[in-house]
């Protein structure tokens, strides 16, 4: 449907009606269907095909003739409207609304009022001459004999509009709308006005030679929207209430021809078969267009409540928050806001000024903000103010009063769970390194790189779980007591040979123990394991499930079989969290486990991704690495990853081009350089006060590696006798990871979301951008590149299905790890560009849809118990007493059981349970030798009968 507005075709300049007339005679002699019949020639076909009057579906088929009419003229010239005419006044002499009267019946306008048409429609008939005309051929394609008119004098006996729209009034509801389309169809009204001009628009056989039969039907459309939009009235804009008692009637529910195909009507029939099928009831059809007629209102709808205030609620320190007044504009005018007092500061507008005319299109509705700004100041601090905006055409004020407090900044308690098991001792894929040599290593980078007021607490796991460190502020940069502690229990942390694997205790443990911190705004719980769930307690189970309560991120070393990840994935993400996996590793694979322990840390501390590029640098070459900071950003940190940071020069270079270094970023407020073990990086609020203040613009990090640095670094894998990584060093030079994030007014949130975790699930990926907490509108682009488990890439582009908001989705063919990098770019509100980036993976592998395990069907609980029984057992003197009488030796049974069950100890030390351990086969022989001797079956009995 169109989004312009239908006029008084009177009022309207002579440029607009040219351009309508310019419009019809373009759609006869240039625009055809595919059966050969102009779009012209088309709607008299149309209309003989049809003849839909005096009944229930007059008004609606007529309108959905109309608007299919206007969108054929609108390939002609797309700013044309249907206009229409006002049946009340003589065509001749109709006012324009500008105190003057306009013929619309000339050579310039509509052609001759009596007689043939004639000129600007001589073409569209055969000027009289019989040969070669439709009514002569039967030819739809040929032009009719001719168009007359032969118009009454004086004006039109039509009612008033007023008249028309309240004619049903009185009426119940329900029959109104009888009432109402028999007004505006019978006499005096449309019924009427076809005699009324005469000639070709007197007959209902050939209304349709002539053009003026779109402005009388506008106009009988018009009248039916003005009735549609009256306010008060709006259950007459609802398809299921608007056709009242004959809602249901079957030409109300009929398929609207010959759209739907049914008349044998080309295009719509064979071959081209271009069917369209709706009903009167269909919302396109209920909808009315916009005609200048309608009324209109602004109401302001936020602040919902008079005198209620636009509210920046607990705004952190730095950060910049907008916040709208909202006005709905119901009507077709267009309305104009301005802004005539306030606010006062800290408060500022934020809307470009002027505002731009608002102009509901054919919604009749359409919302207008006028937006304000406020950036937190100082924890503790408030502000109030007011501002007055005004509707320049209706005249209204409104005065809004604003507040805002300021909070300090979000601070997260996260709790690291690591796996301790005994496979994390087995090789990694990486030359020389277990996969607890990577879990060294790739740790500390989120321990390193935390913000310092956030706090870190770390348990273990195997079969059991481990307090290792409680909940500590971070602190400063390298020497703070949180990181220090933490990097140091994360180098002495090694595997249990005898080690299961039980990630659900490990979960357990960690949501207790973050449960009674107080003094953080979010907490989150960071999960690292090489291996599936085969000890209990088990994701899955209940008194786990009860105790989550915060967000769950993970990373999954190694393949997505061994793993099994479903149970650790699907809390993962209902918690708000991720997972992300490794695949099989190699030894190019560590820099990618560093920047997924990055990717998690921007997830639990809410900070955006600018850019993540990788590469590798040898001495000679220099680097310049450019990312797009923005005025939505508030600060940023510019990470080097490598294993030999300190190899690389590093340098930040601002938008005007000013170097800065190490040394440079001690004397600059607000601005550090921080030089850890595998990670350098700049950490700065923005504007950098250097020069007049830097912040937006393109930034670079430069890099560079002289030669003694790289003789330095190529000299650790020769003292590691390691041949193959000294080639590769010498052949590429030092890896390196180039990650920017920024603590930021504009966010990307991604969701993963698997319909299964078998190959052939269908994986969505949906991306969320928001800009001062709104969503961003048409100036962003988001692709995902999608690398498959067997190397294979592709890159998706995600469409978007509302404001803000990027969906695409893909089938996961393939079992194995699928990693995806999701990548935006686009315009700030002020229209600065910016990027932001997020990786993530999404996996399946056979058997992925099983249910994932829990105590209550694992096998093994069962033995569990056993051991339980026995041990207890043994500890009662009469038993033991029992068992020598039946020449059972209890030493040597105490002795299978220490081997075949371990002791599960609470925090305290304390035993708590008894679990199934490593079982050798020797040792179940001598079990099986212990109880299979022959004195031994009243003890067997026995146990069968209390095990039942």
């Amino acid at each position: 449907m169109s989004t312009l507005i239908r006029r008084n075709v009177a009022h309207v300049s002579q440029a607009e009606r040219d351009k309508l007339i310019n419009a019809i005679v373009q759609a006869d002699m240039t625009k055809l269907f595919p059966d050969g019949v102009s779009y012209w020639d088309k709607q008299d076909q149309i209309h003989q095909a049809t003849h839909v009057h005096g009944g229930p579906s007059f008004l609606p088929w007529h309108r959905e003739l109309v608007n299919r009419f206007e969108a054929l003229l609108q390939e002609v010239d797309p700013t044309v409207a249907l206009h229409y005419w006002d049946w009340t006044t003589d065509p001749r002499n109709s006012p324009d609304g500008q105190g003057g009267f306009v013929d619309l019946f000339t050579g310039s306008n509509f052609g001759s009022s009596s007689g043939r048409a004639d000129v600007p429609f001589d073409s569209l008939d055969n000027a009289g001459v019989f040969d070669g005309s439709r009514d002569q051929t039967g030819d739809p394609a040929d032009p009719p004999q001719e168009i007359t008119r032969n118009i009454s004098p004086g004006s039109p006996p039509a009612q008033s509009d007023n008249a028309i729209i309240t004619s049903a009034d009185m009426l119940p509801q329900a029959q109104q709308w009888t009432q109402l389309r028999e007004t505006i169809e019978q006499s005096p009204n449309h019924n009427s006005i076809h005699p009324y001009i005469g000639g070709t628009i007197g007959s209902a056989h050939s209304a349709f030679e002539d053009p003026f039969v779109f402005l009388l039907h506008a106009n009988a459309d018009r009248l039916w929207a003005m009735w549609q939009t009256v306010p008060g009235n709006e259950w007459r804009l609802d398809p299921a209430q608007t056709y009242g008692d004959e809602t249901s009637d079957p030409v109300i529910l009929e398929n609207l021809e010959p759209w739907a195909g049914g008349s044998g009507l080309r295009p719509w029939a064979p071959p081209e078969n271009q069917q369209v099928i709706k009903n009167s009831r269909h919302l396109t059809v209920v909808k009315p267009p916009c005609y200048d007629t309608l009324p209109f209102s602004v109401e302001l709808t936020t602040p919902a409540t008079l005198g209620a205030p636009i509210t920046f609620n607990d705004i952190p320190e730095g950060a910049t928050a907008v916040r709208a007044a909202v006005f709905l504009v119901k009507g077709c005018r267009s309305m104009t806001f301005t802004v005539t007092s306030g606010p006062a500061a800290p408060f500022s507008v934020f809307s470009t000024l002027p505002l731009p005319p608002t102009t509901p299109s054919n919604q009749l509705e359409a919302e207008t903000r006028v937006w304000f700004a406020y950036t937190g100041s100082s924890a503790g601090d408030v502000a109030d103010s007011s501002v007055t905006i005004r509707c320049e055409e209706t005249e209204q004020e409104w005065t809004i009063p604003i507040t805002a407090n300021t909070v300090p900044w979000p601070t997260v308690a996260s709790l690291l769970v690591l796996d301790k098991s005994g496979s994390m001792d087995w090789a990694s894929g990486i030359s020389g390194k277990r996969r607890m040599d990577v879990l060294h290593d790739a740790a500390p980078i989120f321990v390193e790189l935390m913000p310092n007021n956030d706090a870190l607490g770390i348990v273990s796991f195997d079969h059991n779980a481990y307090p290792v460190m409680g909940v500590t502020t971070a602190g400063p940069p390298v020497i703070g007591m949180g990181r220090s502690t933490a990097n140091t229990e994360i180098g002495n942390l090694e595997p249990n040979p005898a080690g299961a694997t039980s990630i659900g205790d490990g979960v357990f443990l960690a949501s207790n123990t973050l449960a009674p911190v107080g003094g953080f705004d979010h907490k989150a719980i960071v999960v690292f394991t090489d291996g599936h769930e085969n000890s209990s307690r088990y994701l899955s189970d209940p008194d786990v499930q009860a105790v989550i309560n915060d967000r769950v991120f993970a990373i999954g070393l190694g393949t997505a079989a061994n793993l099994n990840p479903a149970a650790l994935d699907a809390i993962a993400n209902s918690t708000g969290g991720f997972l992300m996996m490794t695949g099989a590793v190699s030894n190019d694979d560590l820099l990618r486990l560093h920047k997924y322990f990055l990717q998690i840390l921007a997830g639990v501390t809410n900070t955006a991704v600018v850019v993540d590029p990788e590469g590798s640098i040898k001495p000679g070459q220099e680097h310049r690495i450019p990312f797009y900071l923005s005025e939505a950003d508030i600060g940023a940190d510019v990470i080097l990853l490598s294993p030999a940071p300190w190899a690389i020069e590093f340098v930040l270079e601002t938008p005007s081009g000013k170097v800065i270094n190490a040394i440079d970023s001690a004397s600059i407020p607000n601005m550090t350089f921080v030089n850890g073990n595998q990670v350098h990086y700049y950490r700065m609020t923005l504007p950098v006060p250097v020069a007049d203040g830097e912040h937006a613009g393109i930034w670079h990090a430069i890099l560079q590696v002289d030669e003694g640095q790289f003789k330095e670094y190529l000299s650790t894998f020769r003292q590691r006798e390691d041949s193959t990584a000294l080639r590769r060093a010498i052949a590429h030079g030092v890896p390196y990871s180039l990650n920017v994030q920024s603590r930021s007014n504009l966010t990307m949130q991604v969701q993963v979301i698997q319909s299964g975790y078998e190959p052939g699930a269908v994986v969505t990926l949906r991306a969320l951008l928001r800009e001062y907490d709104q969503p961003v509108p048409n100036r962003a682009r988001v692709k995902v590149a999608v690398k498959r488990p067997d190397g294979t890439a592709t890159t998706l582009v995600l469409a978007k299905i509302e404001p803000g908001v990027f969906e695409a989705a893909f089938t996961a063919a393939l079992p194995g790890i699928h990693q995806l990098t999701f990548r935006a770019d686009g315009e700030t509100w002020y229209g600065r560009p910016f990027t932001r980036e997020e990786l993530r993976t999404a996996a399946v592998w056979r058997g992925g849809d099983n249910p994932p395990p829990t105590t209550a069907t694992d096998p093994s609980t069962q033995n569990e118990r056993l051991c339980e029984l026995i041990n207890c057992l043994l500890k009662d003197q009469g038993v033991v007493e029992f068992l020598h009488r039946h020449e059972i030796d209890t030493q040597r049974l105490a002795r299978c059981l220490q081997q075949i069950c371990h002791v599960r100890r609470d925090d305290a030390g304390q035993l708590q349970t008894i679990r199934p351990g490593q079982i050798a086969r020797g040792n179940l022989s001598e079990l099986r030798s212990v109880l299979g001797n022959t004195r031994a079956d009243e003890f067997l009995t026995m146990l069968g009968q209390i095990t039942g």
